[in-house]
């Protein structure tokens, strides 16, 4: 299960959303996938390399908010 840090001050409601959007994504190409898809699609800003197996994905999700995937 995601877990949310939620430094964007969303209320609990938007937070329960998000959460449950994101839960069936588990690897970069499942979250770039995802961002494809949407209504307005989310694309990949940046990823950040953490080793060979992990990477954090940057996407900007709404109204200048973004979203922070770790990813394997």
């Amino acid at each position: 299960m995601p877990t949310l840090a939620n430094h964007a001050n969303l209320t609990d409601a938007q937070a329960h959303r998000l959460v449950a959007e994101v839960r069936p994504l588990a690897t970069l190409e499942e979250v770039i996938q995802w961002g494809l898809q949407q209504p307005t699609q989310r694309v990949v800003l940046e990823i950040l390399v953490q080793d060979e197996y992990c990477h954090d994905v940057v996407m900007e999700w709404e109204l200048g908010k973004h979203l922070v995937f770790d990813t394997t």
